[in-house]
């Protein structure tokens, strides 16, 4: 629950009863362009809103702000979402809940709806029933700059990592930084690199994508979607071409960010059981629904039948030892 918001060089950040940041603006938006904050003005820092009340001056520093609205304290929570395209029922009554700070997996087989339900997450589609919500916001209600505030605060890594092949490594990272903030380059710098510091990447600021294994590529996609501080970070197959050693890279690296920068994580994956090392609980999408949600090893015990039927198809057993399991942890 935030309890206190602070003001400083422009930049508004509420506090929970410990003083711990649960959200903030980035600088510029405060400034609210030439004319200054109006007064009524409304700020959506994830879950929190706050409304300008007063204004004298029209200056970022005579701004001031009553709360006015903290959401429910979700991350993101489907409600009976109903989906098709013509005659195709993609979504029937699906429901699903991520709470923040939690890792989500999402299992089904091809054609089943798992990349249509992210889509609606991000709001780039509209369900045909049901709601959508994101810290507590119906996405459905939402005007495009509502939308847009909201998705300020995703951050999504692409199966194919979607570099640039134009640009190189530094400045495929530094791109959400010059779009959407007024960093100067010095700072750009220092977040890239400290970004790129997390991957192992700081000597291959110059390579271009085509110059980089399908790991590196990889990994200075996540770079990008962590470079803003996102409290969301979706993960679309993310280990697609490649191989076992590849892929356990990778999974450490979502695994230690995960749990440093604690973001609230969506994965899209066929890459079972290995996915289900980085998952708090893991869902499975058949039939237009969520069949179940629940930790790995409740999952691959359930008797549900349609739960069981994926697991004896596509799984065997959850990990293959001990052994491999401790040796996980071990190098994160």
């Amino acid at each position: 629950m935030v309890t206190s918001y602070s003001k400083w060089n422009a930049k508004l950040t509420a506090f929970d009863g410990n003083d711990r940041i649960l959200a903030d603006t980035s600088a510029e938006l405060l400034r609210g362009g030439p004319g200054g904050v109006a007064d009524g003005a409304v700020f959506s820092l994830g879950a929190v809103t706050l409304t300008c009340i007063h204004t004298p001056g029209h200056t970022p520093e005579s701004v001031s702000f009553v709360l006015t609205d903290q959401g429910d304290g979700s991350g993101i929570r489907i409600r009976g979402v109903k989906k098709r395209f013509g005659d195709l029922v993609v979504l029937d009554g699906a429901e699903l809940d991520v709470p923040r700070g939690q890792a989500r997996v999402i299992l089904g087989r091809s054609g089943q709806g798992k990349s249509v339900i992210i889509k609606h997450m991000l709001g780039l589609v509209r369900p045909d029933r049901g709601e959508v919500k994101v810290f507590g916001r119906d996405m459905n209600r939402l005007n495009r700059k509502e939308k847009d505030d909201v998705r300020e605060n995703f951050g999504v890594l692409f199966q194919n990592a979607a570099l640039f092949d134009s640009l190189n490594v530094f400045d495929n990272v530094a791109l959400p930084l010059r779009e959407r903030t007024r960093w100067t380059e010095d700072e750009v710098r220092d977040g890239v690199m400290e970004k790129l510091g997390l991957m192992g990447l700081q000597e291959a600021i110059d390579k271009f994508p085509a110059q980089l294994s399908g790991g590196m590529r990889k990994r200075v996609g996540l770079a990008r979607a962590l470079m803003l501080q996102p409290k969301i970070v979706f993960f679309d197959e993310p280990t697609t071409g490649l191989d076992a050693h590849k892929s356990n890279e990778l999974y450490r690296l979502f695994y230690r960010t995960q749990q440093q920068l604690g973001y609230t994580a969506v994965i899209v994956s066929h890459d079972v059981p290995k996915i289900f090392k980085l998952a708090d609980e893991v869902a499975l999408l058949a039939e237009g629904r969520i069949q179940g949600c629940m930790s790995p090893e409740d999952f691959q015990l359930s008797e549900q039948p349609t739960i069981r039927a994926f697991v004896e198809e596509t799984m065997g057993h959850l990990y293959s030892s001990d052994q491999e399991e401790n040796s996980f942890y071990a190098q994160v």
